[in-house]
């Protein structure tokens, strides 16, 4: 049971420091609020589809939610 939550925690702590250097290179191109709002909404889609995981229409309400905002240019 150890090994796989070594294997689970593995991915999330190799990927935090390259995180941290997209972040910071995009707060210097895009600026810092563009990029913390970027942030900020990517990880508010993806606690809510998490939550919405449940729900059974859950899958067409995501489908629909991505369509719109590929529409709109968001995505």
């Amino acid at each position: 049971m150890s090994l796989a939550a070594a294997l689970a925690l593995y991915p999330v702590i190799a990927l935090a420091p390259l995180v941290t250097v997209m972040l910071m290179i995009a707060g210097m191109i895009f600026g810092d609020r563009a990029a913390e709002w970027f942030v900020r909404e990517h990880a508010n889609r993806l606690v809510v589809e998490a939550r919405d995981a449940d729900d059974p229409e859950a899958e067409a309400k995501i489908a629909h939610r991505s369509a719109k905002d590929r529409m709109s240019g968001k995505a």
